[in-house]
């Protein structure tokens, strides 16, 4: 039963993360190096509250949307649209001239997000870089074409050593061999 809910735990991470801000919110304070300041939600809170509603509701019921739910909070969270603690926990990346602030707990989310989603994640990853089939044989076409061209000096008997040693690039050998057969 775990397994079928394992893609909730970043969920159930943050939803733990707002009950803190809504007994925060409660108990009207917030306790900061032994001195209590007063605390109330802003509309950041509510939009994180919001957004677990969201995600429960995308999980459930609009499963293929999940995904997307799930990266557009994240994205959302991470650069402080969304807040799901009381207090800010952020680090800054940058110079003094320009930072940029990225949120703690929405790194974290993030990293649920991923542990839960490892290979699925990866799988699309890879599918998003590899290149297509026909992409790949338009750029095994143009290297032939470069070692032709490199090759084009070459005698037929340094050709054929090329072809029988095989040691070099397939697209070397192949060249090799279309210049073979272009001299017959």
């Amino acid at each position: 039963m775990l397994q079928r809910y394992q893609q909730l735990i970043p969920v159930l991470f943050v939803a733990i993360c707002s009950l803190v801000t809504i007994v925060t919110a409660i108990q009207g304070n917030v306790l900061l190096a032994g001195e209590s300041y007063d605390f109330a939600p802003t509309p950041k809170h509510y939009g994180g509250m919001v957004a677990i509603g969201l995600m429960v509701a995308a999980y459930f019921r609009f499963r293929p949307f999940y995904k997307y739910v799930l990266a557009a909070i994240f994205l959302l969270a991470m650069f402080k649209t969304l807040l799901f603690t009381p207090l800010d926990f952020h680090f800054e990346i940058g110079s003094e001239d320009s930072r940029l602030q990225l949120d703690s707990v929405a790194l974290a989310f993030g990293l649920l997000v991923y542990w839960t989603n490892a290979s699925k994640i990866n799988t699309a990853v890879i599918a998003a870089l590899k290149p297509s089939e026909e992409k790949a044989r338009q750029l095994d076409s143009i290297e032939v074409e470069e070692f032709k061209d490199r090759f084009s000096r070459k005698t037929s008997e340094e050709l054929t050593q090329i072809v029988t040693a095989n040691s070099l690039v397939p697209s070397a050998v192949a060249a090799a061999r279309q210049l073979l057969k272009e001299r017959q």
